[in-house]
């Protein structure tokens, strides 16, 4: 979401794209951009090269200013905590 947000999207090239299954991130973006679409954090803009790009969406937005508060609210001792676990 992080790199969502500095306007990174998730791009949507079709099921014929066969890079979008051999690059080794496709699979795991295609996993990301379900979990995404199903939460509506996320909106797709239709590019003019056939390409779906999918941007963070207003909840997206809020999603992703929640966790950052969150994460900043954690202590160092409780950050260490969760990274180990």
């Amino acid at each position: 979401m992080r790199r969502m947000y500095l306007g990174y999207p998730i791009l949507e090239a079709g099921p014929l794209a066969m890079t979008t299954w051999l690059d080794g991130y496709g699979a795991e973006a295609a996993l990301w951009l379900g979990y995404f679409r199903r939460h509506g954090w996320i909106a797709a803009q239709d590019w003019p090269n056939g390409v779906r790009a999918w941007f963070l969406s207003e909840r997206g937005l809020a999603m992703l200013a929640a966790g950052e508060d969150w994460w900043r609210s954690l202590s160092r001792m409780q950050r260490l905590v969760y990274w180990l676990g």
